[in-house]
């Protein structure tokens, strides 16, 4: 009985690690052109809650599934959430620059602060707007948008830790002997957490709480 248990306990371990690696794979070839890492993302999202909620679908059937599912939809959305985030932290990097001849202005001060602060948020609007689009899937890009950042108001604090989550992997290559860890699981693993963390969003956009 024991050793049952044991065994069962181990395959359940060995699914899981396998789960992790194989999709942390998958989402970094997706995000190689870059433009593909939402769809990637969104793939990698649907079956992890699938695994959260104990259901069996299989990795490579069901991420291609997943993937395949609106894919041209979601290229577009992460394309306008790239363009968004690029812009933020090219902005960001614009007043990085001018406070290194004028560390004291606080005109720039202010507006790297702004800058960061806006470029994080359309961070967290875009993993948002995953959990958003799994629920309700035919929402127009606008109100994609509004109801992702409202989520983010109202689950203020959750969506502190998702920020942490998300920007923690780019520390793994502060050092290079940590980067293998990145490949096999750095994107994966977050990705987790997150799925985790947005179980109550979920349930708001099902009307369940």
């Amino acid at each position: 009985m024991h050793d049952n248990t044991f065994i069962r306990t181990l395959n359940i371990i060995a699914d899981w690690l396998i789960r992790i690696v194989v999709i942390n794979v998958f989402i970094i070839i997706l995000s190689l052109p870059i433009v593909t890492f939402y769809a990637g993302y969104k793939a990698a999202y649907s079956l992890f809650v699938d695994y959260t909620n104990d259901k069996t679908t299989p990795i490579f059937r069901g991420f291609w599934e997943n993937l395949k599912k609106d894919f041209w939809h979601n290229v577009g959305i992460g394309g306008v959430f790239l363009v968004l985030i690029v812009l933020g932290f090219l902005g960001a990097l614009n007043y990085n620059n001018l406070l290194l001849n004028e560390p004291e202005n606080l005109f720039y001060i202010i507006g790297q602060i702004i800058t960061v602060g806006v470029t994080l948020l359309f961070v967290l609007t875009m993993l948002y707007a995953v959990t958003v689009s799994y629920v309700i899937s035919d929402l127009s890009l606008k109100n994609l948008f509004k109801v992702s950042l409202v989520l983010v108001g109202k689950y203020f604090l959750r969506s502190l830790l998702v920020i942490i989550v998300t920007i923690l992997p780019i520390l793994l290559f502060i050092n290079l002997t940590l980067a293998p860890i990145f490949v096999f699981v750095g994107l994966s693993i977050p990705t987790i957490i997150n799925v985790l963390l947005m179980k109550k969003p979920r349930r708001f956009l099902k009307g369940d709480n």
